[in-house]
């Protein structure tokens, strides 16, 4: 026997009858309708309540199977449905395997990556650690402490004779006075001479092992409007370009024929700067191997100048050697390093007068003299540029306002103003008789690295992702060209004689050579 609910109409499976009407309902569906209808009876409208309700005890019948499940062609469909589920389960659950083993493919790859991080930063720490105990054992030949008033530390060497000081003075007093006398040549290009510089030839000078040029200089006669010393050099060496670069090479090329001379080998690591002597046929170069190199000419072959080795010298205890200076009087030579120090050495003896140290802890990245030759500067990793004196060795002014270390320095021939191009994507121009910036030039989208006044002082390189020149109007930097040949980062710019020339060197192994439509 089957009981019909009154409610849903539907056979009753837990049954009840009210004992006041006699309607039976089904006991869930007539509960959840007391309480939402005020205890009312569905069929009559009289109160009920739960109480009312007497459970009733009948055999519950079998439902029906399904329409669906009483053919066999419905049961195939059925399981058919069924297996179709399991496998877009399946086929779910493999691709959540597949990215897990991604994800963790990928996190082990960043763990063997972190690991060999820090195992080269451990290293580099413990011979961090040996360089500063060899450091801290050498010892100091300035007074008992080794320090000097401005809290700068001078740390070794011979130290700067009052015979010294005066052979820099004079030096000084005489460029000095005939810088007073100069004038801008009539020679130097025009801005719209400027504008119209393009690249005239291309060479692959280094190593396609280790690509990548680091540094450049033009010979002394390419650079000045006048060199008295010129005929003491060889011909050849008259129309020669120095350039070091990572494959641990100086290579000397002849800028007219385009003939470089072979590679001059000696030095383990990557060359930072090279230098030509102004009035000797020699060439310097500093490299991270810690030595200053000198090289000496023998002669030319093939209208190419060749260079032999003559002696080399360690000024910073085999530290890395990043800058190179060459001072007006042409018997010293200024280096820095990434130890923070920067040093003063005699070209002749090949001895190192004086090592200086910063008077906190920082490395240093660019270094140059002044025109005059009587301050160094320095450029450093805390964003700082330091001005030295020559004679006191004491750090004399100190320009604030980079966020990012200082990569490259430069003067202006009228000893002036001074530019300086950082890692915070500025370049900032100096004012020495005031001590303050008067300009930032800000390129956001250029990885600065070098810096060049041409020799009249009118135009300013600068040398990044590209080239851009800017020329002065009054004391306001206006942008003339971009030169955009290269297809890797600018390490190097310089002009040649009245800035008709501008020579580059890249990460892309190119040195590369424009020229004015004079």
């Amino acid at each position: 026997m089957s009981l019909i609910c009154s409610l849903s109409g539907q056979e009753a499976e837990e049954a009840v009858v009210s004992r006041s009407t006699g309607h039976v309902f089904e006991k869930r569906l007539i509960e959840k309708y007391l309480a939402a209808n005020d205890r009312r009876c569905p069929v009559t409208g009289q109160t009920l309540d739960a109480d009312d309700l007497l459970p009733l005890k009948v055999n519950r019948s079998v439902r029906p199977r399904p329409a669906t499940g009483t053919s066999v062609p419905s049961m195939l469909q059925l399981f058919q449905n069924e297996w179709d589920a399991a496998m877009l389960e399946c086929y779910s659950l493999k691709q959540q395997l597949n990215l897990a083993r991604q994800q963790l493919a990928h996190a082990l790859y960043q763990q063997d990556a972190a690991c060999r991080v820090i195992a080269r930063l451990t290293r580099e720490r413990d011979d961090a650690r040996t360089a500063l105990s060899t450091a801290q054992a050498q010892p100091s030949a300035v007074g008992p402490s080794g320090a000097n008033a401005d809290g700068m530390e001078v740390e070794g060497g011979a130290g700067i004779s009052e015979q010294v000081k005066q052979r820099l003075l004079s030096v000084s007093k005489q460029l000095t006075a005939e810088r007073k006398k100069r004038t801008v040549p009539k020679e130097t290009a025009t801005e719209e001479q400027i504008k119209s510089l393009h690249a005239t030839s291309s060479h692959p000078t280094h190593s396609s092992s280790k690509p990548g040029i680091l540094c450049l200089d033009l010979h002394p006669s390419q650079k000045l409007v006048t060199l008295a010393a010129i005929p003491l050099f060889h011909a050849a060496s008259c129309s020669g370009v120095a350039t070091g670069g990572i494959d641990r090479n100086v290579v000397v090329l002849n800028r007219e024929t385009g003939v470089a001379a072979p590679a001059l080998t000696g030095h383990t690591k990557r060359v930072n700067r090279v230098a030509f002597h102004p009035e000797r046929d020699v060439l310097l170069s500093a490299s991270h191997d810690g030595t200053v190199r000198l090289w000496s000419a023998q002669g030319e072959e093939n209208d190419v100048p060749r260079y032999a080795a003559a002696g080399q010298m360690q000024p910073h205890g085999g530290a890395e050697v990043v800058a190179l200076s060459l001072h007006p009087t042409g018997d010293f030579v200024a280096s820095a390093s990434l130890n923070g120090s920067w040093a003063f050495s005699d070209l002749s003896s090949q001895r190192t007068l004086v090592s200086v140290a910063a008077p906190i802890q920082e490395s240093v990245h660019a270094a140059s003299f002044h025109p005059d030759g009587l301050i160094y500067s320095t450029g450093t990793s805390t964003a700082k540029v330091r001005v030295w004196d020559m004679k006191s060795l004491g750090n004399v002014a100190t320009f604030d306002g980079h966020t990012g270390p200082v990569r490259s320095l430069a003067f202006s021939e009228n000893g002036f103003y001074m530019a300086s191009a950082s890692d915070d994507h500025t370049v900032r121009l100096w004012d020495l008789r005031k001590l303050k910036s008067f300009q930032t030039i800000s390129l956001p989208d250029s990885d600065l690295s070098s810096v060049a006044f041409d020799y009249s002082g009118k135009y300013l390189a600068i040398g990044g992702s590209d080239i851009r020149v800017y020329g002065f109007a009054g004391k306001l930097v206006e942008p003339l060209v971009t030169l955009a040949d290269h297809s890797a980062p600018v390490t190097g710019v310089l002009f040649g004689q009245h800035a008709h020339l501008l020579a580059s060197t890249s990460l892309d192994r190119t040195l590369k050579f424009f020229q004015t439509n004079a």
